[in-house]
This record gives C-alpha cells, structure tokens and sequence, in this order.
C-alpha cells in the first residue's frame, strides 16, 4: 500500500492510494520430477547387468498452460550404494550447463542439477537436466529417489521461465522407481 500525488501545474494536487495484492501461491503441482535408467543404447530398462554401467538421466516437465520451461533444478538422488556406484562425472544435458552443482552424499546425490545457458525459454515439455554414469556392483533390488535438494539455499531455488519468483518446494512433485540387478 502506498499513496501518490499529482501536481497539476495549476495549483490543484491529486492524490491517490495505491493497495498492492500478491496472490497466494497456487499449492498445485507445477514441476513435475523424475529420472529413468538408460542403457548404452539408449533405451529405459528396470533390470540391470552386474558389472555393467548405465545412465541415471534427470528430467523436470513444468506442468500447465503457460510452460515456457525450466530455468534452474536442482534434484537430490538417492540409490542403495550397495548396488550402484558412480562411475564418472555427471554431464550436464540439454544445454543446463551454467552453474552446475555436483555435491555427492553416500547414498547419492545431496544435490545434483544446473540452470539452462539460456535467456530464452526453451519451451514446454520435459527437459532432461544431467546424466549421472551408474556401475552395477552387486544382484538385488535398489529404489531410486529423485525429488528436490533438501539443503535450504538460495541458489537451489526451483525457477522457470515467465515467473519471476521461485517455485516453492511443495509444488515440485517427487518421484521414485525400483531397479532390479542381476548377475550376468
């Protein structure tokens, strides 16, 4: 709320009040979170090779009608150590190459992700963020968790194109999915 006034030059002064409202964030779903396993192919599988590496791609889709596409995610990635080891250094895909962040945890990621080299918008639709290089050490069964870095700073805000303020947490649904391994 504020007030302003006019000087009409001719010795009248208008005056006017001002009241801003900011409309509550919508508690809907707006990033939508989610991660598939690739093999050397390039095709999804759920059933993995001991010994053999794969790659865990990270993907966010902004949900409704004005998706102009993702700016900045940053994820945090959870896997059974017992089962899966990084094997190389995670690439950046889709051209979310500026600050990335790569902050290993032990069962993971704590937090993984970038933003997009670009001022325009990349448009709607899923973007794939980073490809992590995964070994399969040993047989059993592994969940993978992908959601949002549980680490609270500033500059692993959720932000898309078109919105000026940050994505708040409870609307970046997470996601998760089971991997069998097996010996050769």
């Amino acid at each position: 709320r504020f007030s302003y006034s006019v000087d009409l030059g001719n010795g009248q002064l208008l005056t006017a009040e001002v009241f801003v409202t900011i409309p509550p964030v919508s508690d809907q779903v707006a990033i939508e979170l989610s991660g598939e396993l690739i093999n050397e192919e390039g095709l999804k599988v759920d059933r993995v090779i001991v010994g053999e590496e794969y790659s865990l791609q990270l993907s966010a889709d902004r949900l409704g009608e004005d998706d102009q596409g993702i700016y900045q995610v940053i994820f945090e990635v959870l896997f059974d150590p017992k089962i899966f080891v990084v094997a190389g250094d995670p690439q950046a895909l889709d051209g979310f190459t500026n600050g990335q962040v790569v902050e290993p945890s032990e069962r993971g990621f704590s937090a993984i992700g970038g933003f997009s080299g670009s001022l325009s918008p990349l448009g709607p639709g899923p973007q794939r963020i980073v490809s992590i290089p995964l070994r399969v050490v040993a047989d059993g069964s592994s969940t993978i968790a992908i959601g949002l870095t549980q680490q609270d700073r500033q500059e692993f805000e959720t932000l898309v194109y078109g919105v000026d303020l940050a994505i708040s947490p409870e609307q970046v649904s997470s996601s998760q999915f089971v991997v069998e391994s097996v010996l050769a």
